[in-house]
């Protein structure tokens, strides 16, 4: 994922930045749901 976000440009970033929080967001509502 790190090797992935060195390779885009611009505003590529945000959307590595965006996906990683979707998945800690999934990870906690998992972690509330058990």
């Amino acid at each position: 994922m790190i090797r992935l976000a060195s390779h885009t440009t611009g505003t590529g970033w945000q959307e590595e930045f965006e996906f990683g929080l979707d998945v800690l967001i999934d990870g906690f509502r998992q972690k509330l749901s058990e």
